[in-house]
């Protein structure tokens, strides 16, 4: 039996006392990750945001197969909010779209959730009405014309192996009309539990013929953003569930296939949250490390070689920094790379480590 062939579904029930200490390591280590965003300049705070956001959008798609170009996603990001981070616009239309979805479900969140949205989230998922090769109904709720919908994987024999069977499409228009009523009259005063349990929802209903994770995880950001009350996102779901895929899937079949009561499922999905919020603060402390080290840097005359090797070694720099890479990255001579690289020294910003065919500089 599936949870929405239960008695009494939707009504789902949870044990608090067993929730309790991951809901309290969430709010935690929310409010700590919320502290260090204070500590960022305005500026500093929106690239952050920028930075999160481009692996949410490229997460989300990669936990579903779908590989995008991460330039190609910052760039559009960055037109569609007149943001300054990519100097060379790269345009791809269908990129455009899926960015215009998760930007809708964050920008927006005052905007209440209804069927006409998610219809036009699910046609900017696919502007070209396909799945691939496969033509698919957009801006719809699926009919099940060629079966019932079915999550499946296939063994090492012909048979698939079923994991889930959704909802009759017959009974698809009461299901999320249901579910939205509860989503835009919730107050959302524990956003956790929320966007938990609207997730799992949706993914039970499975009302598209495809996009359905990608739309479950888009309301996630929609509720998250607007318990917040900021259109800014300094931590992402799709990028720790994208790193956690079979544990993912794996509590999916478990909570749905089981009862109403979705404890275990309340604990994975805030895990994973708490899990998405540690990593967010790599991303914090890089967009930190280079306002400080820029802060530092503002007094002093710089070419544009410096410029472009300080932006590279900022930005995670592989390997060790020498003249003859200097050189390389900036199209230079040997000696004017030795040369600005001792500038660099002399004025503090970078320091000369080892000698003789050892020597490399550091930050």
């Amino acid at each position: 039996m599936y949870i929405y062939e239960q008695k009494d579904w939707p009504a789902f029930t949870w044990d608090l006392e067993k929730i309790f200490p991951h809901f309290s390591e969430a709010v935690y280590l929310h409010g700590n990750l919320i502290g260090m965003m204070e500590n960022l300049s305005l500026d500093a705070q929106e690239e952050s945001d920028f930075l999160i956001q481009a692996n949410s959008i490229i997460s989300s798609s990669a936990i579903e197969g779908e590989v995008l170009d991460p330039l190609k996603v910052r760039s559009s990001i960055a037109r569609q909010r007149s943001l300054p981070y990519v100097e060379n616009p790269v345009i791809d239309h269908h990129i455009d779209s899926v960015v215009a979805m998760s930007l809708d479900a964050t920008q927006h969140p005052s905007q209440p959730l209804t069927l006409e949205r998610l219809f036009s989230w699910h046609r900017a998922l696919f502007p070209a009405g396909y799945s691939g090769l496969t033509p698919i109904s957009t801006g719809a709720l699926r009919t099940d014309r060629q079966g019932r919908m079915q999550v499946i994987s296939r063994s090492f024999g012909p048979t698939p192996i079923i994991h889930y069977e959704a909802p009759l499409a017959i009974e698809l228009e009461q299901h999320i009309q249901q579910f939205l009523s509860w989503i835009n009259q919730e107050k959302i005063e524990r956003p956790f539990f929320t966007a938990a349990i609207a997730h799992l929802w949706v993914l039970t209903l499975h009302p598209f013929e495809d996009g359905n994770g990608r739309i479950g995880r888009a309301i996630v950001d929609y509720i998250l953003t607007r318990s917040e009350r900021t259109q800014w996102r300094f931590y992402s779901i799709s990028s720790q569930i994208n790193d956690e895929k079979q544990a993912y899937y794996a509590a999916l079949e478990r909570t749905q296939k089981g009862t109403l009561d979705i404890t275990e499922w309340i604990i994975w999905f805030v895990g994973c949250l708490s899990r998405s919020m540690v990593s967010a603060r790599e991303i914090v402390e890089q967009v930190l490390r280079r306002e400080r080290f820029y802060q530092r840097a503002a007094p002093y005359s710089l070419t544009p070689n410096q410029h472009i090797v300080i932006a590279k070694f900022l930005d995670n720099f592989e390997g060790k920094l020498t003249s003859s890479k200097y050189a390389k990255i900036c199209k230079v001579s040997q000696d004017t790379a030795t040369r600005e690289l001792k500038d660099l020294c002399e004025k503090g910003l970078f320091r000369q480590e080892g000698d003789g065919r050892s020597t490399h500089y550091v930050l």
